[in-house]
């Protein structure tokens, strides 16, 4: 799969809404959370409105597919211009059968800047208003060695760390 060069990485997620963070890469996290992996980085929806700061995991109501699509990992394959990941995931919901469908194409040289695009499409869900598109677009840009104290996996927003590579 696509690797990341080891180090640390400004990543700005664009979707619903805006996210800045930071990602500590090690040459072992990568083989767990590789660039694919948007799960903190997608905005919550229904959350949000002007709070401003972190919110605490699980505020904002229930979320629809899991929030982050560790449900629905994607197929990585390599193309010409870089990499594409694809997936479909049924999820039986109560009498409901929710179709989640993944496209994503990452590029760039993943040595000093990439880009992921991301389309995300539920439907059939039981409730109407989590039968949407969901589009994110993350660009990462290398910034130098990881800062003291960090560890492979260690992803920033707002001020919280959470290592992506420990969750399981």
């Amino acid at each position: 799969g696509p690797r990341r060069k080891p180090g640390l990485w400004r990543l700005t997620a664009v979707g619903e809404s805006t996210t800045n963070a930071t990602l500590c890469v090690t040459e072992a996290s990568e083989a767990a959370v590789n660039a694919f992996d948007t799960r903190m980085l997608t905005p919550r929806p229904g959350g949000g409105g002007g709070q401003g700061g972190p919110r605490p995991e699980g505020a904002g109501g229930p979320r629809p597919g899991g929030g982050g699509g560790a449900q629905c990992p994607p197929r990585i394959t390599k193309t010409a211009a870089g990499w594409q990941g694809s997936a479909t995931c049924t999820r039986e919901m109560g009498d409901a059968s929710m179709q989640i469908s993944v496209n994503e194409t990452l590029s760039g040289d993943l040595q000093s800047k990439y880009t992921l695009k991301s389309r995300r499409m539920i439907s059939g869900a039981p409730m109407p208003q989590m039968n949407r598109t969901i589009d994110l677009t993350v660009e990462g840009t290398f910034a130098g060695p990881c800062p003291a104290g960090q560890n492979g996996g260690d992803l920033t927003i707002g001020g919280r760390t959470v290592n992506l590579a420990s969750r399981g």
